[in-house]
């Protein structure tokens, strides 16, 4: 049988690459950031089934142990190279950096839907757009706003850089592990819970900054 996950990002990524066409300006860049993380989930989890193929290592310790870190590294190197390469501007990256989890967390979940077609249920597809889905996001918020912290302090870009890197490994792997485990729910639980921590803090700087804006022109 053919790779299941090289036919689906066929399928959804042939209308995206004609829509990147017609796209101009900003559209065109979030399309491509969105076809790029597809794009690197289908890479990521080659890389796992190999490593699963041939090693003697059983599922759940590749699941814990290193598919965290294949998937962060693939997604945060796409992000390293916006921020360092392109120089886009602090708001542009965060968006770029959510469209590219977005995108790998598309691809990952519809090639679990398609294998496991008959274990598949509408809850089942909530539970994991705001599980798994919601976490590869979240992931790839921290990349942008570490990066957006970091990129000028000169003097903590690497140790800077590894550190957010192994938090987001950490926060993945914490992820897989309570999931596989009898409190699965609450595994499930805790990518939602932290976007509404993210919200609630992004909306006191909001505030923060809508008050030092009023402060000034007054």
């Amino acid at each position: 049988m053919e790779d299941i996950g090289l036919i689906l990002f066929t399928a959804i990524a042939v209308p995206l690459v004609i829509m990147l066409i017609i796209f101009k300006g900003k559209s065109r860049v979030l399309l491509l950031c969105l076809l790029t993380g597809m794009f690197m989930n289908l890479f990521a989890g080659e890389v796992n089934g190999l490593i699963l193929k041939y090693t003697e290592l059983d599922y759940y310790f590749i699941a814990v142990n290193i598919v965290p870190i294949i998937e962060e590294i693939f997604k945060m190197t796409l992000i390293v190279v916006l921020f360092y390469s392109f120089k886009v501007d602090k708001q542009l990256l965060i968006e770029c950096a959510l469209t590219i989890g977005a995108g790998f967390a598309i691809l990952e979940n519809v090639s679990l839907f398609v294998n496991s077609n008959d274990l598949v249920t509408f809850p089942f597809a909530l539970i994991r757009g705001f599980g798994a889905g919601l976490m590869h996001v979240i992931t790839c918020y921290i990349y942008a706003i570490g990066l957006n912290f970091i990129g000028k302090k000169n003097y903590i870009v690497f140790s800077g850089t590894i550190g957010i890197l192994t938090l987001s490994i950490l926060y993945h792997s914490a992820y897989n592990i309570i999931v596989q485990s009898k409190y699965s729910y609450f595994g499930f639980a805790l990518p939602l819970a932290t976007l509404i921590f993210i919200l609630i803090i992004q909306l006191f700087i909001h505030k923060k900054e809508k008050l030092n804006y009023e402060n000034k022109v007054m």
